[in-house]
């Protein structure tokens, strides 16, 4: 890894068997897994070509307060069509400092039978589809803030 690299620290938050580590894995060049594997918290860096990403990934069963995201540059919301309602994903915006940059990814779109709602990145672990780009949108976005 290379040091002169900007940092993104991000927090990945979602409902229980939504895919965040499915995402997370994916893009760290593993196989994808079918089998759900609970996650109580893990941090995981993620080497793009002009940045990293130290994500960290929050347990879907945990309740969550304005301070877990207090030291974060961004955060990334994931849900699918089938395992979290757009009224869970408002909450968890909600507790969001305004200032933070974020994106909402909606994992599993190769089983929706819906398109995304406005805002929101189609994406696919299983398929590797739309992972990258939305990672790199919300970097440029943040690089585009000069926050880091």
């Amino acid at each position: 890894m290379e040091k002169d690299k900007p940092v993104i620290h991000v927090a990945m938050v979602g409902a229980a068997g939504s895919g965040k580590t499915e995402i997370l894995r994916r893009l760290q060049g593993c196989p994808f897994r079918a089998a759900y594997h609970p996650t109580d918290q893990d941090t995981v860096t993620l080497e793009f070509p002009e940045y990293l990403f130290v994500v960290t990934e929050y347990s879907g069963q945990r309740f969550y307060h304005r301070d877990t995201f207090k030291d974060v540059t961004a955060y990334i919301l994931v849900s699918t069509e089938r395992r979290l309602d757009r009224r869970y994903a408002k909450s968890i915006h909600a507790l969001m400092p305004e200032n933070v940059p974020f994106i909402h990814i909606e994992n599993k779109s190769d089983l929706s039978v819906r398109p995304p709602a406005p805002g929101t990145f189609a994406c696919s672990a299983k398929q590797f589809l739309g992972l990258t780009f939305a990672f790199n949108d919300l970097a440029r976005s943040i690089l585009a803030r000069s926050k880091l």
